[in-house]
């Protein structure tokens, strides 16, 4: 006991100290002549006074009060935090005749829990007020674009081919430059959009999800030649029209990233423990092992415009859908071997 660091107390039934260590000394700031014969009340700030009975209650039954966190108060008037355990003394005839205290002081780890707490927080509110800028800033930036681009495009019709060429040239980035600006600024706020979204979450049936994804999608895998195969999916608990856009993105992702060959895309779903894994595989170009957390960040794109057209944000809102959801989303791929995507949604 002298040899530990940690604060060891012995009492008796009544809650009488009659040991003392040199780790109790340390934490309390009491030595043992302080202390010994008087009542471990002493070390309890007036709102834990309560819990000294209750404690000496069970130690009278001999059970042992585990590990709890409370707080103490030192010789100096401080109160410090501290995790305690208490456990029962028997005499050799299995007789209980007192209690131990070991006392753990944890106030460095409060104060670095308080920290964290409140960076948190300032986190939370520093990512609300983003979110909100992204919301206004892109909903309010659709009005004066689309007067810049409408002009630009009168422009296009009605000065084509009576300037020169580089005049054509000009207005024609100009067109298309308003053309992509509108694109980021639709996804920005599709985007922001998704945790804005207070619709109740309600049992949703994942194959009528897929249905009507197929059905949205039905150009597209036509034209492509697709070959679109699922397994029996189950229902879950979530927002339906959010779920249809989750997997729209990914499977309107595997169609778009395809290799020479038709597309073949398969979803599939299986019970893991306390959640539903699903998975949306295809034989597409696939990617690099490198790159398989920077495709969810918003607008990160592993192609060029001249490849492959878009924004780069379906499969951050994609992976905004899944966190609403309380999932999380990965993918596994092979450049030129196609993808695995993953998702999980609670049962």
């Amino acid at each position: 006991m002298e040899s530990s660091d940690e604060a060891i107390i012995g009492k008796n039934h009544d809650g009488i100290i009659v040991s003392w260590n040199r780790g109790a000394e340390k934490l309390y700031g009491y030595s043992a002549d302080e202390v010994v014969g008087k009542s471990i009340s002493i070390l309890l700030p007036e709102i834990y006074s309560n819990d000294f009975p209750l404690a000496l209650e069970k130690i009278g039954r001999g059970e042992k009060v585990y590990p709890q966190e409370t707080r103490v108060l030192r010789k100096d008037g401080q109160i410090i935090d501290v995790s305690i355990t208490v456990s029962p003394i028997k005499d050799a005839n299995g007789r209980i005749v007192g209690a131990s205290t070991i006392a753990h002081d944890i106030s460095r780890w409060k104060r670095m829990e308080d920290e964290l707490r409140k960076t948190v927080g300032k986190l939370e509110r520093s990512n609300a007020e983003l979110e909100e800028f992204a919301y206004v800033a892109s909903h309010d930036l659709q009005e004066p674009l689309r007067m810049i681009s409408s002009f630009l495009q009168l422009l296009q019709m009605r000065y084509e081919g009576q300037l020169d060429s580089e005049a054509d040239e000009f207005i024609g980035f100009a067109v298309d430059g308003a053309d992509r600006m509108r694109g980021l600024i639709n996804d920005l706020l599709a985007y922001s959009r998704v945790n804005r979204e207070n619709k109740k979450f309600e049992e949703v049936e994942m194959e009528k999800v897929l249905q009507n994804v197929l059905m949205n999608l039905k150009l597209s895998i036509d034209e492509n030649k697709s070959e679109i195969s699922y397994d029996p999916l189950p229902s879950v608990t979530g927002d339906d029209s959010q779920l249809v856009l989750l997997l729209q993105n990914l499977i309107g992702n595997a169609i778009k990233y395809r290799s020479e060959k038709p597309p073949k895309i398969h979803v599939s779903a299986e019970k893991e423990d306390d959640h539903w894994l699903f998975r949306v595989e295809d034989n597409g170009i696939g990617m690099d092992l490198q790159d398989s957390e920077r495709v969810f960040q918003i607008f990160e794109r592993l192609h060029t415009n001249d490849q492959y057209n878009g924004t780069g944000i379906g499969l951050a809102i994609a992976k905004r859908i899944v966190q609403r959801h309380n999932g999380r989303i990965w993918v596994e791929s092979e450049l030129g071997k196609g993808s695995k995507f993953y998702f999980t949604i609670p049962i």
